[in-house]
């Protein structure tokens, strides 16, 4: 038994577990079943290992609240009892499981330095001055507001999901997730909805998400000695001549990259095809609009309503696009690395980025990468 962690039977009491009028969450089931299992480890290392594994699970359960209800998650009658088990852990991390947890963090420093050493093998970033480009900072971005997330909620995927909250809230039936409720609903009730959203276009405001086939077609990527851009979708190079980024604006497509560095790209259409579309609501690493004339990137900007990204997102972008266009993975002649290497920040170094999706002030992509996102002593350039 750890002492000054509660046990299962505790936190169970605490969240109300066994009540049959509230909802069943598998996330704290799995936290009851993880602090059982913490109580009968005996090796410290094993004990801090599971602490953390809960501490995981606590903030699953958060996002999951929030994903399914269309609210903050401290709402929720279950909240403080999970808070109380959060402030135990974090005291039992800090105190006596102290040294665990400065061995974690030198852990984690060290894979992280193996990544920066892997990072500027591939892109020849390597100077003292050159330093803040290999951070690699958190920068996935989850949906940006209510009405967001009430469109990923929505079965549907409705532009104006927030009708139906207003119907949901006025219910009282919290009981049943938001998606429930509107599965639930009568379906000439949604019909009228649907007619109101529309105002006579003859077109449902559902916002299209992509399937695992139609997104790998629009993903973009380097082909040729070139490295053009193109979309499997394509015939040819990738080019936004005939894309809209928004509605009047001409020659830019939209963009997100997921964790894995792919990047898709399309028009878009309000209501029907948004951010939200490409990766079905999901976080992204990266989104905003890009300027592509005959496969070369020529302009980056970080406008996404739904993810509202920022630095963190805009270096992203640019630290993937640098090993994109150096393609050394897999290159072993060390000749060859660096040529590509010097190759791929001679390219990046023909693209503007905008990274304030608020404003319109472009710079240098390789010089924003090199500084880390500083902007202060960046030359500034007009929208290409």
């Amino acid at each position: 038994m750890l002492q000054g962690l509660m046990s299962r039977a505790e936190f169970e009491r605490a969240v109300s577990f066994h009540n049959p009028f509230m909802s069943r969450w598998e996330s704290i089931t799995d936290m009851c079943r993880a602090l059982d299992n913490t109580h009968r480890l005996i090796n410290r290392a094993e004990q801090f290992a599971a602490l953390m594994d809960i501490r995981r699970r606590i903030s699953d359960w958060r996002t999951e609240y929030q994903q399914k209800k269309g609210r903050s998650w401290k709402l929720s009658r279950r909240a403080q009892g999970i808070d109380d088990l959060e402030d135990q852990i974090t005291e039992l991390i800090d105190v006596q499981f102290f040294r665990e947890r400065v061995a974690f963090k030198r852990r984690l420093m060290e894979k992280k330095e193996r990544a920066v050493g892997v990072f500027r093998t591939i892109t020849g970033i390597q100077s003292p001055g050159q330093h803040a480009a290999r951070r690699f900072p958190g920068s996935s971005r989850h949906l940006s507001s209510e009405d967001y997330v009430l469109e990923f909620l929505d079965p549907q995927h409705r532009g104006r999901a927030t009708v139906l909250r207003n119907a949901w809230m006025q219910s009282d039936d919290y009981e049943r997730s938001f998606t429930q409720f509107v599965n639930n609903m009568d379906p000439d009730y949604l019909r009228q909805i649907d007619a109101w959203i529309d105002a006579g276009s003859n077109q449902h405001k559902w916002v299209k998400y992509l399937n695992d086939a139609e997104l790998a077609a629009m993903e973009l990527k380097p082909v040729g000695p070139k490295n053009q851009f193109k979309r499997d979708m394509d015939p040819g190079l990738f080019d936004t001549k005939g894309h809209e980024s928004e509605p009047g604006r001409t020659g830019w497509s939209i963009f997100v990259m997921d964790e894995q560095n792919r990047i898709y790209t399309n028009s878009k259409s309000t209501m029907r095809f948004h951010h939200s579309s490409f990766l079905g609501g999901k976080p992204t690493k990266s989104a905003g609009t890009l300027k592509v004339t005959n496969g070369k990137i020529a302009g980056i900007t970080m406008a996404s309503g739904h993810y509202q990204p920022g630095v963190k997102q805009a270096l992203a972008i640019c630290r993937a696009l640098l090993v994109k266009l150096a393609g050394n993975e897999g290159v072993t002649d060390k000749k060859q690395s660096h040529d590509n290497s010097m190759r791929a920040q001679l390219e990046l170094q023909g693209i503007v980025i905008c990274p304030d999706f608020k404003n319109e002030t472009f710079y240098n992509a390789l010089d924003f990468l090199t500084e880390g996102g500083n902007t202060f002593s960046l030359q500034k350039y007009r929208s290409p």
